[in-house]
Formats: C-alpha cells, sequence, structure tokens
C-alpha cells in the first residue's frame, strides 16, 4: 500500500509541476524578442573587447489624460546612463560576445509634482 500512496505523491508532484510551468508561461506570454536576419548582426574578430557608453535624458513637462492635457505645470526629468562592455571570442568554432550591461538611472520631480518626491539617493 506505500508504494501505491508515493505513486500517487509523485503524480501529484508532477500535475502541481506542470500547472506551474504553464502559469510560468502564460505570465511570459507577453514577452517579444527581435528577429535578426542573416548579416543583420556581423560580430568583431576573436579577440576583440568594445565599450559602450548609451544615454538618454529627458524632460516631461506635460501630463495627459484621455487625450486632454491635465491642469498643473509638472516636471519630471530623467537620466539613464548604461555602460555596455562585449568581448567576442571563438569557441567551438563560432564566435561569440559575452556582454555586461550596467545600467544607471536618476529621476528628479519639479514644479507641481514636486510633493510626489520621486527621488533617488544620488540625484540632487
Amino acid at each position: 500500500m506505500q508504494l501505491k500512496a508515493g505513486r500517487r505523491f509523485a503524480s501529484l508532484r508532477t500535475v502541481l509541476f506542470s500547472i506551474a510551468v504553464a502559469l510560468a508561461m502564460g505570465v511570459m506570454a507577453d514577452a517579444c524578442a527581435i528577429d535578426v536576419d542573416p548579416a543583420d548582426y556581423v560580430p568583431a574578430p576573436a579577440g576583440t573587447t568594445a565599450g559602450l557608453l548609451y544615454q538618454q535624458h529627458a524632460e516631461r513637462d506635460a501630463s495627459y489624460s484621455g487625450g486632454n492635457r491635465n491642469p498643473g505645470n509638472p516636471l519630471l526629468t530623467s537620466d539613464v546612463t548604461i555602460l555596455r562592455l562585449v568581448h567576442y571570442m571563438n569557441i567551438g568554432g563560432y564566435i561569440v560576445g559575452p556582454q555586461v550591461l550596467l545600467p544607471f538611472a536618476s529621476l528628479r520631480s519639479g514644479r507641481d509634482i514636486r510633493a510626489w518626491a520621486v527621488r533617488t539617493p544620488w540625484a540632487t
């Protein structure tokens, strides 16, 4: 009798695992990817190291609801920087480029929305 109970428990565990995987896949259903066609991405020669810096500054001075501008004089400023390091190498006859991405961001609120206190500890 112990053997049947063990099988039932394993079967229940399998069913619960299947449900968990299905739920996780449902959550990830909104993910999307960019298609890369041949010659769209040509890697650098093996042994090449590249350091890249991406920056974006944005100021938002209006808010909208239902297509209409809301009253007030808001200000939200964001600065985003991404430091990217990539090193190309040959593994098994394929050139691969492992990458490290290090993001930095700052949000500052002002004028009418200053009371929201959208601030990061390092922003002034």
